[in-house]
Formats: C-alpha cells, structure tokens, sequence
C-alpha cells in the first residue's frame, strides 16, 4: 500500500444545474487566461482537506458521515 492510497478528503458535489453553470465559467476562464488546469477538477465545495486516514478505520468514518 502507498501512501497516497490513505488519503481522503470531504467534499459536496453541488447538484448537476450548479455544476453545468459553474463548468461555463471555467470553460470561459481556461479561454482567457489560457488554463486547462481548472477543467480536471469536479465542481465541488470542499468541507475537509485531504487527510492521511487508515484504511482500516474508513468503514467507522463513512458510518460516522452517514450519521
């Protein structure tokens, strides 16, 4: 296992009318200043950073978030 295979973050993925509109105007950003970097991410709000959790605890924090 990796590091990076333990890494997790808490995120909202708005529903998909916000993210269509959200999408235009990263369409229109990558335009003007040249930046495709913007177009790879999902349209989210991040509520928790990216953290370094065990894979052994993920089942506890999911039931916790559903909670």
């Amino acid at each position: 296992m990796t590091f990076l295979e333990n890494i997790y973050f808490i995120a909202i993925i708005p529903p998909q009318d916000v993210c269509d509109q959200i999408d235009v105007f990263k369409n229109d950003f990558k335009n003007r200043f040249y930046s495709k970097a913007a177009l790879k991410i999902v349209p989210h709000i991040t509520l928790k950073p990216p953290l370094n959790w065990p894979y052994q605890n993920m089942k506890n924090f999911a039931n916790g978030l559903r909670n």
